[in-house]
């Protein structure tokens, strides 16, 4: 439960720092491996990945680039969570922190990375913005995505008895627009579109 002027409990800190790594590491793999950012950009815009390439490749020098690539990102989250745990198991005992209630109230977030590795990830965040998410190949996908945010978001808005049963209750607490948004973006894109073809079927 969300309580006002308090922090999360720290199984909702975890989870937005692991969707944080896995979305991070996903990302940079997946543009990888489609061309869009190769790895010599890679190297330059993130210190950690280079730092645990140049070690893999050390370790293995007739591997194939993919191969230290992907070799690379797995070290990667190896890195990143083990610092996660390490440094919030270290805040949670310097803080003496022994409840749920104490997390809560607690004036910032206990689950976090330490500083030299939550550095290193916003660096990281930094080089997927630039060279990633704002590439121009992706401009058109961007913008047919916008648009079908859009439609969803309108068509929930409109008739809000449209929405699952689930998610219809917990307006009275969140307000529609939250839920909305809460809804669509749980959606997997395979989903997203079928709503989006219904849509377009009524109002043809």
């Amino acid at each position: 439960m969300v309580r006002k002027g308090e922090r999360p409990p720290l199984e909702a800190q975890l989870i937005d720092l692991a969707d944080e790594v896995a979305y991070n590491t996903a990302d940079l793999d997946d543009g990888y491996g489609s061309g869009l950012i190769t790895l010599d950009q890679i190297l330059e815009g993130s210190d950690l990945f280079r730092r645990l390439y140049l070690r893999i490749q050390g370790d293995f020098p007739t591997a194939s680039e993919g191969i230290l690539v992907s070799e690379t990102i797995r070290h990667l989250i190896d890195v990143l969570v083990t610092d996660l745990v390490r440094a919030t198991r270290d805040r949670i005992r310097s803080e003496s922190l022994d409840s749920v209630d104490a997390v809560r109230r607690f004036p910032t977030r206990v689950v976090g990375f330490g500083p030299e590795t939550a550095a290193l990830g916003r660096q990281l965040k930094g080089f997927l913005r630039s060279n990633l998410y704002h590439h121009p190949d992706l401009e058109g996908p961007r913008r047919k995505a916008k648009v079908l945010i859009a439609d969803l978001f309108q068509y929930y808005e409109e008739d809000p008895a449209r929405l699952p049963p689930a998610h219809y209750g917990r307006m009275e607490d969140y307000g529609i627009h939250r839920v909305v948004c809460d809804y669509i973006a749980g959606m997997t894109d395979s989903f997203a579109r079928k709503i989006r073809v219904r849509i377009s079927s009524h109002s043809g």
